[in-house]
């Protein structure tokens, strides 16, 4: 992405919660739930945060009762969890409903492996499902504070490019 910049106007999301989304069995109105809640909470480097039903319903564009079952369905499923009157992503991946160990290391595993090697060589060079399906890498969910090492890590990475882009425009 040649001329990107790195600024404030971008949300970090942990791929594991991309994958999961794209794997389990939601709702259209829990994923759209999911989104914003990262939007709101990793947008603005929150763990929780007391979001009124209004700011879901404007991100999403569903009634404030759809928003309401949504967000109890996601919580019952510990994807989302309620801490007082915040509400926070579960980031224990493997407590959501429907993760396992063995949907973390295998059929996830396949699907990166799968995804990662078409993207890489291009879709008419892909190989076939049966050769993708014998080999599968390991996707380690990180504990966490593994998690707070990587974000402080990546953290410390962003301003020094921040004020490498800073140096470099003001020369």
């Amino acid at each position: 992405m040649k001329g990107l910049e790195i600024n404030d106007y971008f949300t970090i999301v942990e791929n594991e919660i991309l994958d999961f989304l794209l794997i389990l069995k939601l709702t259209k109105h829990e994923i759209k739930i999911m989104l914003a809640g990262v939007r709101l909470l990793n947008g603005f480097g929150k763990e929780k945060d007391r979001i009124p039903l209004s700011q879901f319903k404007i991100l999403t564009g569903m009634s404030r009762g759809d928003c309401s079952i949504a967000i109890r369905g996601l919580i019952k499923k510990k994807m989302l969890y309620k801490d007082g009157s915040e509400l926070g992503i579960n980031r224990d991946f493997k407590q959501w409903e429907g993760v396992s160990d063995s949907l973390t290391g295998k059929v996830l595993a396949k699907w990166v492996r799968g995804v990662s090697d078409s993207y890489k060589k291009g879709v008419s060079d892909s190989d076939t499902s049966k050769e993708t399906s014998k080999e599968t890498i390991q996707i380690k969910v990180l504990s966490k504070s593994q998690r707070e090492k990587k974000k402080k890590e990546y953290k410390t990475g962003l301003a020094m490019m921040k004020e490498a882009i800073k140096r470099h425009q003001e020369k």
